[in-house]
């Protein structure tokens, strides 16, 4: 998983749903006080570059990769994935790129959708 956020979101996703692998950005703390400050490893229109790492860290192919974003930052990798999902998206080329596009603010109303989702990973 890669993100531009920060590492407290992704690092209870990273957990709860088995990731292998995960980076995001990190907020700074010294004894136990956060300094406000951040350690940026993923920039926002700079995670196609730790992808293409992670691939061949994992030896898959682009096109066996789910790509799941919100924003113009997320372009590229649409354009990888062979699997793309726009999310409450604020970009209409992200809108148009996406596989699945979900506007929604409840996701409970999109559970029909996730078999579909199981069929596209599958074939």
């Amino acid at each position: 998983m890669v993100s531009s956020g920060l590492s407290l979101l992704s690092s209870w996703v990273h957990q709860r749903y088995g990731f292998d692998y995960s980076v995001s950005n990190d907020l700074l703390h010294e004894n136990g006080v956060l300094t406000g400050k951040v350690k940026i490893q993923v920039y926002f229109d700079k995670k196609a570059e730790w992808v293409v790492k992670i691939l061949k860290q994992f030896g898959v192919k682009s096109e066996e990769m789910i790509a799941v974003g919100d924003s113009r930052g997320d372009l590229e990798l649409f354009q990888m994935a062979g699997l793309s999902v726009a999310f409450n998206s604020s970009c209409k080329d992200l809108d148009q790129m996406a596989g699945v596009c979900v506007q929604s603010q409840n996701l409970g109303g999109h559970h029909t959708e996730t078999p579909h989702l199981k069929r596209e990973i599958g074939r």
